[in-house]
C-alpha cells in the first residue's frame, strides 16, 4: 500500500538490458515488473544492493 501511495522518495529506474524497474530503499534494491494488463506489480527480487544484480 505504501508503494502505491508514493511513500518512497526515490523514483524507480528502468533496468538496463532487462524488462523491469529497480527501486532503491536505503541499502536495498527492489526489482519488479509492471503488468498493465492485469494491473499488477510483480516483485522478483528484494536484496542488499551488493547481492541483487
Amino acid at each position: 500500500a505504501e508503494f502505491a501511495l508514493g511513500y518512497f522518495e526515490e523514483r524507480p529506474l528502468l533496468l538496463t538490458g532487462k524488462n523491469g524497474y529497480r527501486l532503491r530503499v536505503g541499502d536495498y534494491r527492489i526489482l519488479y515488473t509492471i503488468n498493465s494488463e492485469d494491473k499488477r506489480i510483480d516483485t522478483y527480487s528484494v536484496a542488499h544492493r551488493k547481492e541483487v544484480y
